[in-house]
């Protein structure tokens, strides 16, 4: 669990672009340093994947400490909002060999590039395309940068359709329930509440008898 809560939500939003991610991150076994913004929900249920909640601007720094005190950098990474990749960061990144997970609207992609630091980019609602950007990083040696991009539900939802569980292909497997989405009832077998759902698609991508379809 997170040391320090830094934001005041206490669960994630249909849409949440945290949500893919974090389901990502717990396919490759991973765990996090966050950073500001909701990326510390992650260390709450269903995922459980923060174990150090450093503060606004301070997840690469904590990573770095972790991996100078011996955890693996193919188990272990900073989760941050995008907004905080500087040329600070970068520099500190760089430093100890760390992957940076960066979720948000805003890009890095030019200042990874002046810093000569890999890059690579996914929607933050496609969490097969997250998965294989943190393999290819985890697979190198050096630094690495996976910028997520994807609004805050808040701000802006995804904008795709809504989605709804076909009763008769549900067999009532608990994957979506496992994502965490307030829009998924615990009922079995469960419901997508259409007046919650933003459509991020995310629960449909997960499911693997194919019972999430758009409405």
């Amino acid at each position: 669990m997170p040391k320090e809560n830094t934001a005041p939500e206490r669960e994630m939003c249909p849409g949440c672009p945290y949500r893919a991610p974090l389901a990502a991150m717990n396919r490759l076994w991973l765990r996090a340093c966050s950073g500001g913004g909701c990326s510390y929900l992650g260390g709450m249920r269903p995922f459980m994947a923060v174990e150090e909640a450093a503060g606004a601007g301070k997840a690469v720094s904590a990573l770095s400490r972790r991996l100078a005190a011996g955890a693996k950098r193919t188990e272990l990474i900073a989760l941050l909002p995008a907004s905080e990749i500087d040329a600070a960061a970068l520099d500190e990144l760089k430093s100890c060999g760390g992957i940076a997970l960066a979720v948000g609207p805003q890009s890095p992609a030019w200042l990874c590039a002046g810093a000569d630091t890999a890059f690579a980019e996914a929607s933050a609602f496609d969490t097969a395309a997250i998965a294989a950007a943190l393999r290819s990083a985890l697979s190198g040696a050096d630094a690495a940068v996976v910028y997520c991009r994807g609004e805050c539900a808040k701000k802006a939802a995804p904008g795709g359709a809504k989605f709804k569980i076909a009763g008769d292909y549900c067999r009532r497997c608990g994957a979506c329930s496992r994502l965490g989405c307030p829009a998924i009832t615990a009922s079995r077998p469960p419901v997508i509440d259409a007046e919650r759902c933003a459509g991020c698609g995310v629960c449909a991508q997960l499911c693997p008898c194919g019972a999430i379809r758009e409405a």
